[in-house]
């Protein structure tokens, strides 16, 4: 199906919901509208599977085609409110840390498996992402020591900074730091960054704080990829490192579909890419 033809499907079901959805593409003609067709079961299904909401709650809020491939990208939200006090109606499907696409692919008969099981290896354990992998504090005696003015320990300031979502052209390490003085709360936005390293996520809660201190750690900023397991001894004087999972692609998902007859049979080969917004599935793939 050509992107004009794709576009005017699309259109038709854009702010419609998932019953509305469904309805609209089996009056379609089967061909023309399956690729679409197996893009909103799969949407619908990993939506409702990671909001905990009932499909019929789900509505199409954004599509995209972008040039010879076809990128296209479905975001749902669900119609009822969030169980979470202070979330705004209409959450977006994972907001927080996760951009998807779907791609699909038309290749020979037999080869679309092998295909589909090397990419997951790749996108899953080969590419490189940038975490805080270090925290240096000369005041901090111990992982599990309070600081006055704070109600988090230095264990939960750690696992909050384990969280950051950062993006770089960073190769090896680099340093970085937190200075806040007074009461309220540090996020993502307090941390002073290197020129070519940013945060994804302003917000991002590290600490709390509850009298007029001075805050200050210093961090280590590391570009890697796969599991970053802190030992005994990776341990410094006074500095506290980080058990990090440097993998930008948080999922992949593939499946194959055969259509055609006798000698000229060929596989569909849809690929779901899951990141954290520091890179966008389709630099995944690149």
């Amino acid at each position: 199906m050509s992107a004009d033809k794709e576009r005017r499907v699309i259109d038709q079901i854009h702010e419609r919901s998932y019953e509305e959805t469904l309805m609209i593409l089996e009056l379609m003609p089967y061909r023309a509208c399956y690729p679409i067709l197996k893009l909103v079961y799969s949407a619908a299904s990993n939506a409702s599977y990671n909001m905990g909401s009932s499909e019929t709650n789900l509505v199409i809020s954004k599509d995209e085609v972008n040039g010879d491939i076809r990128v296209r990208v479905v975001s749902w939200y669900t119609a009822s409110t969030s169980g979470l006090k202070g979330m705004r109606r209409g959450t977006p499907f994972a907001a927080q840390t996760i951009a998807a696409n779907t791609i699909h692919t038309v290749v020979d008969q037999g080869h679309a498996d092998t295909i589909g099981i090397a990419m997951r290896r790749a996108l899953l354990g080969e590419i490189e992402g940038t975490c805080i992998t270090r925290v240096k504090s000369e005041k901090v005696p111990h992982e599990y020591f309070t600081i006055t003015g704070i109600p988090e320990s230095v264990h939960e300031i750690l696992m909050n900074l384990k969280e950051i979502v950062l993006r770089s052209n960073l190769y090896g390490t680099s340093d970085a730091s937190i200075c806040v003085k007074g009461t309220g709360y540090v996020t993502a936005k307090d941390i002073i960054l290197p020129p070519y390293v940013e945060t994804v996520d302003n917000t991002q809660h590290i600490a709390s704080l509850t009298e007029p201190i001075d805050f200050f750690i210093g961090l280590q900023i590391e570009r890697n990829y796969g599991y970053l397991i802190k030992t005994p001894h990776n341990f410094q004087d006074r500095s506290y490192p980080i058990d990090v999972v440097s993998m930008p692609v948080r999922n992949e998902n593939h499946s194959i579909h055969s259509y055609g007859n006798g000698n000229e049979k060929q596989e569909i080969l849809f690929i779901e890419i899951w990141t954290n917004k520091s890179l966008t599935p389709k630099e995944a793939l690149h």
